[in-house]
This record gives structure tokens, sequence and C-alpha cells, in this order.
């Protein structure tokens, strides 16, 4: 039993990458009598940090794939919250449960421009990552081009496709129409238009 324990904890250290302490600690292990709780105590500690560092890797991964800011990132702990007055103050500040995602609601933001409706929009997608979600922020003036691009090159259904892959699709500010093979594209890429693309989305919205 106390073998098997040791081959757990050496495991753990190897998939913590720190091979250069496994022999160390084995010896210290032993000089110590460890009693079977404490070696037990022990492997449940590194199995924890392992679980943990996987998670962080998985997380780092999503939000560089995200295209969200990473050296200066907008959160929700970053936003002020402050300067914004209405009678659903608190749906903003409850933003963070991830609400609309759980639903597979659309969200639109609207607002004067310089109020926060990016920042909100990606403190949003962040939170998406660090839940594990998968994340993609795009201009809309850019997804207009690329839908005109594919429809010159016939190429629509994969351009549509690898947007409804995320689970939190963020387009910014809004682009004009496009018929995207037959399908006519409002100036307004939210709402009931985001669906028919099977957008679960939260779409920051300039008007």
């Amino acid at each position: 039993m106390g073998e098997s324990i040791y081959d757990a904890i050496n495991a753990d250290i190897s998939a913590l990458k720190v091979n250069a302490y496994a022999g160390g600690l084995a010896g210290f292990l032993n000089a110590e009598n460890m009693t079977q709780e404490q070696l037990e105590a022990i492997r449940k500690m590194l199995d924890f940090l392992k679980k943990q560092e996987e998670e962080t890797i998985i997380v780092n991964t999503l939000l560089k794939m995200s295209r969200l800011p990473l050296k200066a990132p907008k959160t929700f702990e970053n936003f002020d919250f402050g300067n914004i007055h209405g009678k659903k103050v608190d749906v903003l500040e409850n933003l963070k449960t991830l609400s609309a995602v759980y639903a597979r609601r659309n969200l639109a933001f609207i607002g004067p421009s310089g109020v926060g409706k990016t920042h909100l929009a990606m403190a949003y997608g962040r939170e998406c990552c660090l839940q594990g979600m998968k994340t993609y922020f795009i201009k809309a003036t850019e997804l207009n081009q690329r839908l005109k691009d594919a429809i010159s090159y016939d190429r629509v259904g994969r351009i549509t496709n690898g947007l409804v892959k995320p689970t939190c699709l963020i387009i910014d500010e809004r682009a004009e129409s496009v018929d995207a093979g037959g399908f006519r594209q409002s100036k307004d890429l939210t709402g009931s238009k985001a669906e028919s693309y099977g957008f679960k989305a939260a779409a920051p919205n300039t008007s």
C-alpha cells in the first residue's frame, strides 16, 4: 500500500513538472517515517495541485483563442458600475453569473458611446473562458467583411459553422447589411438575427 502511494506521489510530481525534487522528496518521506494518513494527505495535496495546473492550462488556451485582450484584460472587477444609471443596473451587476449563456439566451448591450458596452462584453467573454467555455470576440465590421468574402468564394457555410462553435460569441459594434447566401443580415447583428445563425452570444450593440 505504501509503495502505491509513493508511486502516486511520484506521478503527481511528474505531472507538475518538478521531477528534480522527486528523489529528494522520497528521501524526506522515508526519513520522516510518515504514517499512511500523512502520505495520503500529501498525495491528495499533490493531486489537487495537478488538477489546478491542468485547469490553468485549459483557461489560458481558451483566453488565447478568444481574441480577447490578455495584457490589459477587461474584467467585471475593473469596470466602474458607478457610472451606470437606470432602473436595471442590478442586471448588469449580475452579468458575472453568466445566466444568459446557461439559459442559451442572446444579450445586446445598447447605449451611447463610451458607457462601457465593449468592456462589459469582453468581461463577460473572459468570465466564460474562466469557467471553461469556448469564447470568440470579433468586430461586426470584420465579420461583415468575412461574410462578403465568403459569398464571393462560396464559403458562407464554413464561416457560419465556425461562428456557432463558441459557447459565447461576442460581436462588437454594428455593420452594414450583407446578403449571406440568401439570408439578409440586418445592420444589428444581435437578437433574433443572431439566433438565425445559432449564435449563443454576449453581443454588444452600439446604437
